[in-house]
């Protein structure tokens, strides 16, 4: 049938990243098959690469209409619903994935997103923690629960798991990015700023790696290169707050009237 070969390259165009011109695809797939599931679930997962979460939802959403058991759609669609910052909706749909799948590693991290945003700290730990136990690559899991456990203000907790996470995964940069916080924290400078090194040589453009390095030149006095630092990040993305405003202190008067524009 005809929408077999537009599903086939939409696919191959997801894994290059190419969200938009899958969507293509997709939605001429869908010509052949308005009703089809799977095809939904497909043009919602090309939205949402897109940015496009609203449109993504409703994908979703009548995806689940014709099969509620389709529990990728809705895994994805309490995805969508998280980044919306609808938490209350997403609820529901991830109480069913529970109940139906308790092992479902993907449902236990939005629920524990879902409590880190909400505040309650203590719930969103354990259901990182389900997370965890119930992935087999827990990279992603553990470099969460790292980041709820630094809220909560353990920080060697924190560092446990982002160093958990990165043996699961050496090449994953957030953990790598969330490490170098509580050592530095901690004053193990040197650390953080290995860390950071390794995040970048992965991710030479990574945003908050280097406003992250920049904070630890300050914190250790090598100003200059703090500086330089802080430049970098307005050449990649002028209008940085934090980065406009960390330069406003390490800055010579001469170079004052340009940033004071910049930061208005």
């Amino acid at each position: 049938m005809k929408p077999i070969p537009d599903i086939e390259q939409a696919l191959a165009l997801l894994n290059l990243g190419r969200h938009k011109a899958a969507l293509r695809a997709v939605k001429a797939a869908l010509r052949g098959a308005p009703d089809s599931p799977p095809v939904l679930n497909l043009q919602g997962i090309c939205q949402a690469g897109t940015g496009d979460h609203i449109a993504a939802c409703n994908s979703f959403t009548r995806a689940l209409r014709r099969d509620p058991g389709f529990d990728d759609a809705r895994r994805n669609l309490a995805q969508s619903l998280i980044i919306l910052g609808r938490h209350g909706a997403a609820r529901p749909h991830l109480a069913r994935l529970s109940e139906r799948a308790p092992r479902d590693a993907g449902a236990w991290y939005l629920l524990a997103q879902c409590d880190m945003a909400e505040g309650d700290i203590a719930a969103a730990e354990a259901a990182a923690s389900q997370a965890v136990a119930c992935d087999r690559a827990p990279a992603r899991a553990l470099n969460l629960r790292g980041l709820i456990r630094d809220r909560a203000g353990d920080l060697i907790g924190a560092i446990a798991d982002f160093e958990a996470a990165l043996a699961a995964d050496p090449a994953h940069v957030e953990a790598l990015v969330n490490l170098a916080l509580p050592l530095a924290r901690l004053t193990r400078f040197v650390e953080a700023r290995a860390a950071l090194d390794r995040a970048l040589a992965l991710a030479p453009d990574h945003l908050t790696a280097r406003l992250r390095l920049a904070m630890t030149d300050v914190q250790t006095g090598r100003l200059a290169e703090a500086a330089a630092g802080y430049r970098a990040v307005l050449e990649q993305n002028p209008h940085q707050a934090e980065a406009i405003e960390q330069l406003a202190q390490l800055i010579a008067a001469p170079e004052a009237p340009a940033l004071i524009a910049r930061a208005r």
